[in-house]
């Protein structure tokens, strides 16, 4: 028993690690935050332990983020200041982009993701991985709530940029949405794994299949 409780929290600091160093990578990665401040607090106790282990993470998130900022800070002037700032792409963000222009030939960004991830990203899995995050947030909220702050927040961030090539055959748009795909893909398969209890091994398997 305390090799697993060793093991979990040296698995929950090097995640955060992780996450911390995903936002050097991507700077809007910054947003995974979002889950580990939420588990933070829901698993936070009034003892010293639960406190220092929730501490233990954000620190561990915050130490790549610090070296980042502090390199930001000696090359570009100020620890927000990226090389993105001089060229205005982190000014590339508006709804705009979101609702698309008819009167200027321009797709709404909506109307890309939507093409572009069904035709080269997850197929049908991906309104199974929505549909599973609404059902688990009625079902088990305090696991789904974490996984809808994993995805919602760079999902509507990434339908504001300025760039996202319309071709369905262009991935380049995709890549912002990497990192959201695992999360659906659990989702998604959560709600199938539902929809299969209580069915006959047939069913099961034509459902597998599917």
């Amino acid at each position: 028993t305390c090799g697993l409780i060793v093991l979990a929290a040296v698995t929950a600091l090097l995640g955060a690690a992780a996450l911390g160093y995903a936002a050097t990578i991507r700077y809007t990665e910054v947003l995974l935050l979002l889950p580990v401040l939420f588990i933070a607090v829901v698993t936070l106790r009034r003892s010293r332990t639960s406190i220092m282990e929730s501490l233990g993470i954000l620190v561990h998130w915050a130490i790549p983020v610090a070296f980042l900022a502090w390199y930001c800070w000696s090359n570009f002037g100020a620890p927000w200041k990226t090389g993105y700032t001089y060229c205005a792409e982190d000014t590339g963000f508006a709804l705009k982009y979101v609702l698309g222009d008819p009167s200027a030939n321009r797709q709404a960004h909506w109307e890309t993701l939507v093409t572009q991830i069904n035709w080269l990203g997850l197929f049908m899995l991906w309104p199974l991985g929505i549909l599973g995050l609404i059902g688990m947030a009625g079902d088990r909220w305090k696991t789904a709530v974490p996984l809808i702050l994993w995805v919602l927040p760079p999902f509507l961030l990434y339908l504001g940029y300025y760039w996202a090539p319309v071709s369905e055959t262009s991935v380049g748009y995709l890549r912002f949405y990497l990192t959201l795909a695992p999360c659906l893909i659990m989702s998604g398969f959560w709600l199938l794994q539902r929809a299969m209890s209580g069915l006959g091994w047939t069913r099961a398997i034509a459902l597998g299949v599917v």
